[in-house]
């Protein structure tokens, strides 16, 4: 073997010794917890598993709640409890190496969708269920509400409504016609009434005062004698 290839042996031994010692230099912790069953349900802690990371580290509770995953090296996890009837919130846990200790730092926080990190927990980890999993949507019961939002059924109902009511529509305004033709005949004959009279004594008034008018006067109190 040539001398370079001795040279390469030896500094990739050097490297892969370095590697070894940073890994085996890195802190680890034991992540611990318990789940908490809604109203002591009887074997419902032994259908949970509590995973890191999807899996990637998992355990499972022991009779009372309990659980240890052991041995997790320093690094953000997202700590979860799979249960095919209820569901529990993602808790993010932070496993931080100290210098001063041989056991790296564990610490909880609330899990959150835009920073990933939020209020912090208290630890070990208590895990409550959320709720329940629903599999299957609940089916809508029948109700004319929704139909009657649509804007075609409104349309629809009132084009309706106007057809039915339009043969009593032609009634109303006849007889308002005809209420309205009665009135105005009866006002005629009003202002009728009103001038008939001055118009006769006009006429009486002019006969008597006309020569023809004292000649009728004469005869007819010839006959009354």
């Amino acid at each position: 073997m040539s001398v370079f290839g001795m040279k390469f042996l030896t500094f990739w031994f050097t490297v892969s010794l370095f590697c070894l010692s940073c890994v085996g230099a890195l802190q680890h912790a034991d992540v611990r917890g318990t789940v908490v069953a809604p109203d002591n349900t009887p074997g419902f802690l032994s259908l949970c598993r509590v995973l890191l990371n999807g899996g990637e580290f998992e355990a499972l509770p022991s009779v009372d709640g309990s659980f240890l995953i052991p041995n997790v090296p320093a690094g953000s996890y997202l700590l979860e409890v799979a249960h095919p009837t209820h569901a529990f919130g993602p808790v993010l846990v932070e496993v931080a190496e100290r210098p001063d200790k041989a056991e790296a730092k564990v610490s909880a926080f609330l899990f959150a969708m835009d920073s990933g990190k939020g209020a912090r927990l208290k630890y070990p980890v208590a895990l409550t269920p959320s709720g329940a999993v629903t599999y299957f949507e609940k089916r809508e019961e029948f109700s004319l509400a929704p139909m009657l939002k649509n804007p075609m059924v409104l349309i629809g109902l009132l084009s309706f409504g106007l057809m039915a009511l339009s043969p009593k529509l032609k009634q109303w305004q006849e007889e308002a016609r005809e209420d309205e033709v009665r009135q105005q005949e009866a006002e005629a004959a009003r202002q009728q009434r009103r001038v008939q009279p001055a118009g006769s004594s006009s006429a009486a008034r002019f006969i008597e005062g006309s020569p023809g008018g004292a000649q009728q006067r004469s005869a007819a109190r010839q006959q009354q004698s």
